[in-house]
């Protein structure tokens, strides 16, 4: 058997059929199968469960999210392994099925697939999750809370695939009951353990944001200063959600500020070019945008664009990626990022700098909506108007033709 997919569930009834039913192509399609460990329902999740495999069973919750996942991956037959949680329903799988059905699994250890964590209609993030690993004799899940595999490695392959995650939706009561149980998870685990893992400031800042926004702040800004002094690489981790606080309180010049102390940070901490790069680059051009400041704003997302190339092909991967949630990189707010950088274009007069970035902007990996396309079309056709370059006004003419 190729693929062992691994769940742990408890009262998922709202979402879980259509998780299952979402995930039903990959069974179809890939020598695979399905385990369920259910950690106490007392509402239907496992006659659910029952309709899509004969493996369910049930494991007697511990406070321990490892040690149930560990469960799946014990009955595991599988050369891979993937999980998934029930509030997470695949938009396609082609990705995943192509990457095990054309052997193409062989060449790697580890893969990924994006998880859209949905906020509102309107605000949502993207996360490449480390959910696909070969499973090996030691293979095996660590961490109370946010638990991992401790065999995910290089070489890794991002897959493609979206899985909408609904769990963070703010009208979600389960949200909340979710954010009590991980919270007293953590805290348990910080007083045990104290600071001799600095992630513990990353996972408590990340389960604290939604509800107690002061106390997520402190635990930002303490992992900060420890991780400073330690020189620890979660560092990039948390000076990115530092900057997307500012960026998203419309701080736009604390931002800019943020943005500037992570580009500066030791060899030892950032020692090259890094995948966070791509979303600080993006807070730095759009902060710079609605300042006002369009030429340094066209810069700063020249700079974006290419690296958003190279990071969502894979080309740039290294170890941060798998700590990066994506706001202004996400493929669902893109279009706002390309229509920032046109109009800064626009009140620029810059026609050169639009005809070479958006060369490299594929429009058909982008959610366009309607209202998207038009004022995108708007700047390229006023562009063009101005453009006397025939070269640059031939290339933009052909991306708008992509549009119409």
């Amino acid at each position: 058997m190729i693929l062992s997919i691994g769940m742990i569930v408890k009262n998922e009834e709202k979402y879980l059929d259509r998780c299952l039913k979402a995930m039903r192509p990959i069974l179809d399609n890939v020598d695979s199968e399905l385990i369920i460990a259910d950690t106490g329902s007392t509402d239907s999740t496992v006659e659910i469960a029952k309709n899509y495999t004969d493996k369910v069973f049930t494991f007697e919750w511990i406070n321990d999210f490892a040690a149930a996942r560990n469960s799946t991956l014990a009955c595991a037959s599988g050369e891979w392994y993937m999980f998934l949680d029930a509030d997470e329903i695949f938009e396609s799988s082609c990705d995943i099925i192509k990457f095990f059905n054309s052997g193409e699994y062989n060449n790697y250890n580890s893969a990924t697939f994006i998880v859209r964590s949905l906020y509102d209609s309107e605000d949502s993030s993207d996360f490449n999750a480390p959910r696909l690993t070969k499973r090996l004799s030691d293979t095996t899940f660590l961490g109370i809370v946010h638990e991992s595999l401790n065999t995910f490695g290089d070489p890794v392959k991002n897959l493609s695939d979206i899985a909408l995650h609904y769990g963070y939706l703010h009208n979600e009561v389960s949200h909340e009951e979710k954010f009590r149980r991980n919270s007293e998870l953590l805290l348990k685990k910080y007083d045990l353990q104290g600071d001799t893992d600095p992630i513990i400031y990353l996972q408590l800042y990340e389960c604290f944001y939604f509800h107690d926004r002061k106390k997520a702040e402190e635990f930002l800004e303490k992992g900060i200063d420890i991780c400073a002094k330690r020189e620890s690489p979660i560092l990039i981790a948390l000076y990115c959600h530092k900057a997307h606080l500012a960026y998203f309180d419309e701080h736009y010049n604390e931002a800019l500020n943020i943005t500037k102390q992570y580009f500066s940070l030791s060899k030892k901490i950032r020692p090259g070019i890094m995948s966070t790069d791509c979303e600080m680059h993006g807070f730095r051009a759009s902060s710079l945008y609605h300042l006002g400041r369009y030429e340094e704003a066209i810069v700063a997302y020249s700079s974006f664009f290419d690296l958003y190339n190279s990071v969502s092909t894979g080309r740039i991967k290294t170890p941060d990626a798998d700590m990066l949630v994506y706001y202004i990189a996400s493929e669902r707010n893109l279009p706002v990022a390309v229509y920032e950088f046109l109009s800064a274009c626009v009140k620029s007069r810059d026609t050169a700098s639009a005809a070479y970035v958006l060369a490299e902007i594929t429009f058909s990996r982008i959610l366009l909506s309607a209202t998207h396309i038009k004022a995108i079309t708007d700047s390229i056709e006023y562009l063009i108007t101005i453009c006397t370059n025939t070269v640059e006004s031939n290339a933009l003419s052909a991306r708008l033709k992509e549009l119409s």
